[in-house]
């Protein structure tokens, strides 16, 4: 559970969801969010390193801001080719 009145228990939550994302985030998509894991996942690497395991604030924001950026437009770019009116 990511939301209780514990902290500890909130931050061990959010810890294993990162680590363990195949089968904690991942597999839980429904079948309309399939076209999204990729992003998921590029999001998770850059928000937490290769590893998941990162979890320090750049000095610079502005790199990983244009990185999160380039995925989603990356990403609508690729659904858009999908969609058919």
């Amino acid at each position: 559970m990511w939301h209780s009145d514990d902290i500890g228990s909130n931050y061990r939550a959010k810890k294993f969801s990162i680590w363990d994302f195949q089968l904690r985030i991942l597999d839980n998509f429904s079948a309309n969010f399939l076209g999204l894991k990729a992003l998921a996942s590029e999001l998770r690497e850059i928000l937490f390193g290769e590893n998941g395991k990162e979890y320090g604030t750049p000095d610079e924001h502005e790199p990983e801001y244009e990185k999160i950026i380039k995925a989603f437009n990356n990403t609508i770019e690729d659904l858009r080719g999908k969609i058919h009116p």
